[in-house]
């Protein structure tokens, strides 16, 4: 099915496309075998014959694709060197630099037909009808049907941004942020919990444990390995813990993690030491 989606303004094909990022995937073979980091984008639009308006006509939908493909990081790479990650950094500066707000990325209802069925993510604001992105790593099977093999084996996502969302997007707020009156904590912790136990969860969990006196929460380690079993990851997150009225003592960052460890027992997830 993913195949299916053709250019409409291109007579030599027959069928109209739904969406603009399958018609990247053909230049990627050719391009990689020139240059080892490949970098497409194209801005087009699409058709959806089953919301046909009054006169027959399909709607038409506006997108900008973006593809990013590069040989496959090596064991020693950081977990967040890779084309999944930076592409989301990509999205997320673009959002960001239109003056939007954050939108919310979670698991897609149905992963696009080009996507790789696990790695997949989409974002949608609040009240919006669709997703506004779609990221994800290449389907395998498609990366070999492209020839995307042997010497050519690479580490390929792609992300397709409705521009139509992106315009009825609602705006960021001021950036303002005055300078805290009181120094913070920074702690560390590291989670042990199951593979498929979204990040956005555990997020929620540390904002919950620290009622209202997480300033931030940063990624800055993920691992799968021996030691953790099976089906098993461990996320790692730098806090910082900042109050408007007061400043924080050693006990604060007890209670914290006191009420971290109560709230991750619901995830099926503990604290690392």
């Amino acid at each position: 099915p993913h195949m299916s989606v053709i250019n409409p303004v291109d007579q030599a094909e027959s069928r109209i496309r739904r969406c603009v990022l399958p018609s990247l995937l053909s230049n990627l073979e050719s391009n990689r075998r020139h240059r080892d980091d490949v970098r497409l984008f194209e801005i087009g639009k699409g058709y959806h014959p089953e919301s046909a308006n009054a006169r027959g006509e399909p709607r038409e939908v506006h997108r900008l694709a973006l593809l990013w493909a590069k040989p496959k990081p090596d064991e020693r790479a950081r977990f967040d060197d890779n084309c999944f990650s930076g592409l989301q950094g990509v999205v997320s500066d673009l959002i960001r630099h239109l003056g939007l707000a954050p939108p919310t990325w979670s698991l897609p209802d149905e992963a696009p037909g080009w996507a790789h069925p696990t790695r997949c993510l989409a974002a949608r604001w609040d009240g919006g009808t669709e997703d506004a992105v779609q990221l994800a790593n290449l389907e395998p099977g498609l990366a070999i049907d492209l020839g995307l093999d042997a010497e050519l084996t690479s580490d390929v996502a792609g992300a397709e941004i409705s521009i139509d969302a992106l315009l009825e997007a609602p705006v960021r707020g001021s950036g303002y942020r005055p300078i805290p009156r009181y120094p913070g904590i920074k702690v560390d912790v590291a989670f042990d919990c199951a593979a498929d136990t979204p990040a956005a969860d555990l997020v929620a969990t540390i904002e919950a444990a620290g009622k209202g006196q997480v300033d931030s929460a940063e990624l800055f380690d993920v691992y799968q390995g021996e030691n953790l079993g099976a089906g098993r990851k461990s996320l790692a997150y730098h806090v910082l813990l900042q109050s408007d009225t007061k400043t924080l003592s050693d006990k604060d960052q007890t209670k914290f993690l006191k009420r971290l460890e109560k709230g991750l027992e619901a995830l099926g997830a503990r604290l690392r030491n």
